[in-house]
């Protein structure tokens, strides 16, 4: 078994200090960078929400009433094109249904004499 002389464990001790020094910096700058990181992102977002609520919004606000009689036109025009789709499909529907209770009245007078 090997003795460690009193130099050489102050030479280990040394080398573990530098090395826990050294993490512990490098651990503080990743938190730092990590924190400017989020910090710059909050900033911008901020800045970005500002843009849009003062500026775009406005511009887009303004945009759409210029075109608020065609937009209603179009609007005027799907929901009327929806209802003939509606009224198409409740049609068929039931021109379905009636020829089925047809075919079924068909079935029962022929089982059953009715």
């Amino acid at each position: 078994m090997m003795t460690l002389t009193e130099d050489q464990k102050a030479g280990i001790v040394d080398a573990a200090i530098e090395q826990i020094r050294a993490q512990a910096i490098a651990d503080a700058t990743g938190a730092l960078a990590g924190y400017v990181r989020n910090a710059v992102s909050e900033s911008l977002y901020v800045e970005v929400q500002a843009i849009v609520q003062a500026e775009i919004v406005p511009a887009l606000r303004e945009e759409l009433l210029m075109k608020k009689p065609v937009l209603i036109e179009g609007a005027v025009m799907a929901a009327s094109t929806m209802a003939d789709q509606i009224a198409r499909a409740m049609a068929e529907s039931l021109a379905k249904k009636l020829e089925t209770e047809w075919g079924r009245k068909g079935v029962f007078e022929a089982l059953f004499g009715r």
